[in-house]
């Protein structure tokens, strides 16, 4: 399960839009946000684009990505 609250928060801070991160992943928009609400689990590249794309330390990247202590 991800932190959505916390990767919400680094796209708003980045100021990227949802539509370029989901053009990068090869996905659409709807599918980005479907991935976000938990509907289906991030791929490893997937993961590795958005820490790319938001230039996301090893912490926040783990914070968001890794961790079963999500609210």
């Amino acid at each position: 399960m991800i932190n959505k609250d916390l990767l919400r928060q680094k796209v708003e801070e980045s100021g990227i839009k949802y539509t370029h991160i989901a053009k990068c992943l090869g996905i659409t928009e709807r599918g980005l946000k479907y991935k976000i609400n938990g509907g289906s689990q991030f791929k490893a590249d997937e993961i590795g684009k958005i820490r790319d794309i938001l230039r996301l330390d090893p912490e926040t990247l783990s914070a968001i990505f890794f961790t079963n202590d999500v609210a």
